[in-house]
């Protein structure tokens, strides 16, 4: 199984106009990032699970992950116009130093081209207050596994905020692509810890968790802890101490 992928070869980079706003985002967000052996000699696709560092994470993962892959993305970021009231105070946190009029102005003038260069990406909406619709997305992502795509997610709740470098406590729901992809192939999902880490630029993966038998709700729960547990242990290797407040939930 050929794993690593030229950017043409990748979801959304078909057209030389989505090559090159990835060349503007690259200087901003590219980190190293090297497929390690573990992961270049499985044959399946995996589901690889990341900190979101607020904007940072998927942006990171977006242009430096050399992989076929479709990534989750909350519904709210697949229609920015519709919710620049929403969006404005995370966007005044990134920027504290513009008022919050400046801020809607500008989302106002940038979400259009903001939603149509996140639309050629291919994302997998998630829908948090509607359980039909995300258990629609957990299909439509084994769907994407069985065509030989990988998927990437960024669970946290950010409860409270995304915090500098460490990891908030994860929504467990992503766990049930494991139980869905076993109910389709028999197999057991391989789920991939992944710790972007913004001020070293670099994307460090962990050993594979497994999803594995028994109740799903047990078995989500434990999936969930470990790989969350591995992130926080790559956050606390390369930053120690960072990992002191977190309380390694689940929810």
């Amino acid at each position: 199984m050929q794993i690593v992928r030229k950017r043409r070869e990748r979801h959304g980079f078909q057209g030389w106009q989505n090559r090159a706003l990835a060349w503007v985002l690259s200087p901003f967000f590219r980190c190293r990032c090297r497929i390690p052996e573990h992961l270049a000699t499985l044959e399946e696709p995996v589901v690889f699970v990341s900190n979101h560092y607020e904007i940072f994470g998927p942006l990171a993962m977006v242009v430096s992950l050399p992989l076929k892959f479709r990534f989750w993305s909350n519904s709210i970021i697949l229609e920015p116009t519709k919710h620049i009231e929403k969006m404005a105070p995370d966007a005044r946190r990134a920027m504290p130093l513009l008022p919050l009029g400046v801020i809607r102005w500008m989302l106002t003038w940038l979400t259009p081209v903001w939603e149509r260069a996140i639309r050629c990406l291919e994302p997998i909406p998630v829908y948090k207050q509607d359980v039909g619709l995300q258990r629609a997305s957990i299909r439509r992502s084994v769907d994407c596994m069985l065509r030989g795509d990988h998927i990437v997610l960024f669970p946290e709740t950010a409860v409270p905020h995304y915090s500098n470098g460490s990891v908030t406590a994860f929504y467990r729901s992503f766990v049930l692509i494991g139980e869905y992809y076993r109910r389709a192939t028999g197999k057991q999902a391989a789920f991939v810890p992944v710790y972007v880490d913004r001020w070293r630029r670099r994307i460090t993966f962990g050993e594979v968790v497994r999803y594995g038998d028994g109740d799903p709700v047990t078995v989500c729960g434990q999936v969930c802890d470990e790989v969350r547990g591995r992130i926080l242990a790559m956050a606390e290797a390369a930053h120690p101490g960072i990992t002191r407040t977190e309380d390694g939930a689940c929810e």
